[in-house]
């Protein structure tokens, strides 16, 4: 047997792996964002730890606290990174093999054409020493680019309307999959997704634009393997094939004993087999003290979500308070828990749901207008083991949480009492959904309760750090 050692980019691939599955249609799956109150304010984890192991008795006890549910559609998911506006004066970091997120290799910027704000992103490939940003990347050509202040870029894609809608926020912006042969048949040449399939098809592999100090390099090597204080470098293939176009830069430096080289790209290098290396123009030594970097697989720009590291996952659910579905009714009160769940099973069909909107909160039809007010505590008359949280209470109808014991559900003609009302029980109804059906995926305890409003619509959005 033998047992593989993983890389980072197994989350990568986990995070698309998981944003098809929840897209495909062709399986009985389906995905729900819930919204739970709670009955205590530190439920379900006593200390809000999010290292505590989550007991098949709290899920219990959070779902009888469900209200709503809202489907993820097949198109509310995608992958998305952080989200790193260009900024003017701001210096970026050129792209190399296992660079993260943490570094700021790529950019949004807002771009207006024919007064229409189109949204960019483009990949840092070569990012001059010690020298800022000045000037933003623009334009959506499908080969890597310099600007005037000698950065290097790669556009990768836009990002349409619809895509910032759902998944942009100040923190989020979507990654959007690469353009299959499938899709690229019928794409039209006026939508974006035309420039980033132009991108993928005329992508450059074995291109080489970066050059940097070797980061194995030590602060005495740098100062004393050249004596040098200006540099022509030429860039040679690691297997000693000739490359169809050799890298080539400048190192300059204030002087020998000034471990602070900076650099200037001269020609982008085409067409390397392998890990190339830099050697001194004039004489061919080779330069260990400095690092070319090598596009990955087909070149820059043929897989936006891995090339940006794109290992989170967004669910987004766009909910309309509707009175026809009943959910205007419950677009009240404050919630603190949230979360995904996976084929919850629909009480009516015994199947796995379907349909876009539930309520799971428990509710009953009152002899008379119900006075009860919201988070207001009623009981069974003369038991107060029987006992419901007040959710939501319009006319005669009365939607609840169960904080009783959960055995003990009201029933038709129970009289229900508060320290201040009283009403009789008409007709109690069953859940829209099966008590504990489903798979939880996601729980989510908040920090800072979030107040329902019944004339906006919700956007539910969870990411999955995977």
């Amino acid at each position: 047997m033998s047992v593989g050692k993983l890389t980072n980019n197994i989350k990568n691939l986990l995070a698309e792996s998981a944003r098809n599955d929840i897209r495909n249609t062709e399986k009985d799956d389906t995905y729900y964002i819930y919204i739970a109150y709670t009955d205590s304010e530190d439920y379900p984890f006593a200390d809000s730890d999010l290292s505590e192991s989550t007991l098949d008795s709290d899920l219990t006890v959070l779902y009888k606290n469900i209200v709503t549910m809202h489907r993820v559609l097949p198109g509310g998911v995608s992958r998305v990174i952080d989200r790193k506006n260009w900024v003017r004066n701001a210096q970026y970091v050129g792209w190399y093999n296992g660079i993260s997120n943490d570094s700021d290799y790529y950019v949004l910027t807002t771009e207006i054409i024919q007064g229409v704000a189109r949204q960019n992103v483009y990949k840092c490939l070569f990012s001059p020493t010690r020298t800022i940003s000045t000037v933003a990347p623009t334009g959506t050509g499908s080969q890597p680019f310099r600007t005037a202040d000698e950065y290097i870029w790669q556009f990768m894609y836009t990002v349409t309307n619809s895509e910032a809608l759902l998944f942009q926020n100040s923190l989020y912006m979507p990654v959007p999959e690469k353009v299959t042969k499938t899709e690229a048949e019928t794409l039209s040449t006026s939508v974006p997704r035309y420039s980033q399939y132009q991108v993928q098809n005329n992508a450059v592999e074995g291109g080489v634009y970066n050059i940097r100090v070797n980061p194995r390099a030590g602060d005495s090597d740098v100062i004393n393997k050249s004596t040098k204080t200006t540099i022509k470098i030429r860039g040679l293939d690691g297997t000693g094939s000739t490359p169809s176009k050799y890298f080539q830069a400048t190192a300059t430096r204030n002087n020998d004993s000034d471990r602070l080289w900076k650099f200037v790209v001269t020609q982008f290098g085409e067409g390397y087999d392998a890990i190339p290396f830099a050697v001194d123009s004039e004489d061919n030594t080779k330069l260990d003290i400095f690092k070319l970097d090598i596009s990955p697989g087909l070149g820059h720009g043929t897989d936006a979500g891995n090339e940006l590291n794109a290992a989170n996952l967004m669910l987004t659910s766009r909910s309309v308070p509707a009175d026809d579905t009943g959910f205007a009714k419950l677009a009240t009160n404050d919630f603190s828990v949230l979360g995904v769940l996976k084929n919850p099973i629909d009480a009516n069909t015994d199947l796995i749901a379907t349909k876009d909107y539930y309520t799971v909160a428990e509710k009953i039809l009152t002899d008379i207008p119900a006075l009860f007010q919201e988070d207001e505590v009623f009981y069974k008359s003369g038991d107060s083991d029987f006992a419901g949280k007040v959710i939501a209470s319009v006319g005669r109808e009365l939607f609840y949480i169960n904080v009783g014991k959960l055995e003990n559900v009201f029933a038709d003609s129970d009289s229900i009492v508060s320290s201040t009302h009283s009403n009789g029980i008409t007709k109690k109804y069953g859940r829209e959904i099966k008590l504990n059906s489903g798979t939880f995926i996601t729980v989510d305890y908040l920090t800072e309760s979030i107040k329902r409003s019944a004339d906006q619509i919700e956007s539910l959005n969870i990411i999955l750090k995977l």
